[in-house]
């Protein structure tokens, strides 16, 4: 039905073959990859068949890709909490 390949073309994972990709007013289509990778970080998505990484608790979980982009833990805290 093509869900899956809306939702990656909302991410920019596959580019569409017409027309243009626009979230919170930006086409993604006419982005740079450096600009692309920043807009990306406001996108959130899960995959059908995601993998929790069994080490750590939920908390951590939500918050892990948080800090792979550097916030500190008391931003980490203030977002999930």
């Amino acid at each position: 039905a093509g869900k899956s390949t809306l939702i990656r073309c909302i991410n920019m994972l596959e580019a569409p073959t017409s027309g243009s990709v626009i979230v919170n007013g930006t086409d993604l289509t006419t982005l740079s990859k450096s600009d692309l990778r920043k807009a990306r970080k406001d996108i959130g998505m899960i995959f059908q068949h995601f993998n929790l990484l069994s080490s750590r608790t939920v908390y951590d979980n939500v918050a892990f890709p948080l800090e792979l982009q550097g916030l500190s833990k008391s931003e980490i805290k203030e977002r999930i909490t």
